[in-house]
């Protein structure tokens, strides 16, 4: 099944797989991509962004796939017929760099410190006034 480039570039594979998912009940589950002087197939490259040339992808279908209307399709992010297919991508995107999560991981981190130092802060008005420190069992009321 041909991908033109004009209607695919800047989309990711998963984005593309959801939308033909719900707009015509086909599955997308490879590419042919390009890599130097040869053309390699990819089973599920999710994360594969659509270049500037066109691709042939393999496709599950009930009837032989019509190209032009797959190359006619709304693809784009900003389009009301998509809105729900790409917020639902969005919300389930997760940190794939290192960086991202290291950074996520040191802010809360710290945020988790700030906490507990304020839970931890001593109360001045009861430390001055107390003549010394009292064991549990002395500071306990009797019945």
């Amino acid at each position: 099944m041909p991908f033109k480039q004009t209607q695919f570039e800047g989309l990711k594979f998963k984005e593309v797989c959801m939308i033909l998912y719900y707009k015509l009940n086909m599955t997308l589950i490879g590419l042919e991509i390009k890599v130097g002087n040869q053309i390699k197939v990819f089973v599920n490259p999710a994360e594969y962004v659509f270049a500037d040339n066109d691709h042939w992808g393999y496709v599950i279908y009930d009837s032989k796939p019509n190209s032009v209307q797959i190359n006619e399709l709304d693809m784009q992010n900003s389009s009301a017929e998509n809105f729900y297919i790409m917020h639902y991508l969005k919300r389930r995107e997760f940190t794939n760099s290192k960086k991202e999560f290291v950074q996520k991981h040191s802010t809360l981190a710290r945020i988790f410190e700030e906490n507990q130092k304020k839970h931890q802060m001593t109360n001045m008005e009861n430390f001055y006034t107390c003549k010394r420190p009292v064991s549990l069992q002395e500071a306990r009321v009797p019945n």
